[in-house]
């Protein structure tokens, strides 16, 4: 997005902040974000795109939430005024800048894995001291509500035939086994009426996770919160971050690290672990909602996409009851 340079420093003068350099960067970040340095410190300054003030305000109340509960996130300054928001030619933030890096799914190992399980647990238990009433559920948000499914493969469908004819056979294959699929997962929709709702991150996935000399040094971007089954954030980091589809020995010991960091704070129950892989076919489906804008428009992503999500359905499906046992016994060791 062009933004004339001179909004950057009436947006910088209202946090009182005298900019030295001013960086932009360019890493996947769906918002505009910039590096300010000054003489002081070094801060990340945002630009909030397509979100009301209120959804800004919630995002931040979550955050305020998980840092007084000793959740390792950005520090948010103030402007001039006392706020943390401000208001010209859009909604801007301001905090600090954090030193560290994601770790990318492919070099995650056990250890890592554990630590962003027992970071998980923290978090939950922090935010269900806030009303999952507050915030959006997950069909508002960023994710696919098992009951909205169906409706939303038929959309898919459509659209890929709408937008790429010569792609129309595969899109009709792709959704055929993916109902196939999840029709064939009895628990999901039991389990999703009945579970308790809690205020969840929303994207917790390597991207959004930055870490330093072997430890977890801060979460970043929290504008996915929303309210849902703490189950179904733990199934989105298995498949966003544990699941590796070329080795099975390799997903099951993330997996089983992952869980055991969990319970160590957190403690589920031996049914619950077993219900992961089975809802990460629901995880899956949350990358159906924005496909309309990031896919649809480009043959080549979409023909990588497609494949993708059906090679991960078929792994699980290759391996569930041997997963689904590791994970069991990894609750079944904390609890003894």
């Amino acid at each position: 997005m062009n933004i004339n340079p001179n909004v950057y420093s009436k947006v910088l003068a209202a946090f009182g902040i005298i900019p030295q350099a001013i960086i932009p960067i360019t890493s996947g970040c769906i918002n505009e974000l910039l590096q300010i340095h000054t003489n002081e410190a070094i801060y990340a300054l945002k630009y909030i795109r397509n979100r009301s003030l209120e959804a800004i305000q919630r995002e931040q109340l979550v955050m305020q939430t998980a840092q007084l509960g000793g959740i390792p996130i950005p520090d948010i300054q103030k402007t001039i005024e006392n706020e943390t928001i401000y208001e010209h030619e859009g909604y801007w933030s301001l905090s600090s800048w954090i030193e560290g890096s994601s770790i990318a799914a492919a070099s995650l190992d056990e250890e890592k894995a554990k630590l962003l399980g027992e970071m998980l647990g923290r978090l939950h238990i922090v935010l269900e001291a806030l009303s999952a009433d507050q915030l959006p559920s997950l069909v508002q948000n960023v994710c696919v509500e098992p009951d909205k499914t169906m409706e939303d493969l038929e959309f898919v469908e459509c659209m890929i035939r709408n937008r790429m004819d010569s792609f129309a056979d595969y899109a009709l294959l792709f959704s055929g086994e993916v109902k196939k699929r999840l029709l064939a997962g009895t628990k999901v929709l039991p389990f999703y009426r009945s579970a308790k709702k809690q205020v969840l991150h929303g994207d917790f996935w390597f991207q959004n996770i930055l870490f330093h000399r072997g430890h977890i040094q801060s979460i970043i971007d929290w504008e996915f919160t929303c309210s849902g089954p703490k189950l179904w954030e733990i199934s989105y980091v298995f498949g966003a971050y544990l699941l590796q589809p070329s080795s099975f020995e390799a997903t099951a010991r993330l997996a089983s690290s992952f869980v055991r960091g969990y319970c160590s704070i957190s403690p589920l129950l031996a049914e619950e672990a077993r219900m992961i892989p089975e809802l990460y076919r629901w995880f899956r489906l949350n990358e159906l909602r924005p496909l309309q804008f990031h896919y649809f428009h480009n043959e080549s992503r979409l023909t990588t996409f497609l494949p993708h999500i059906l090679n991960k359905f078929t792994f699980i499906e290759q391996y569930e009851e041997e997963l689904t046992t590791r994970l069991a016994d990894s609750t079944v060791r904390i609890s003894s």
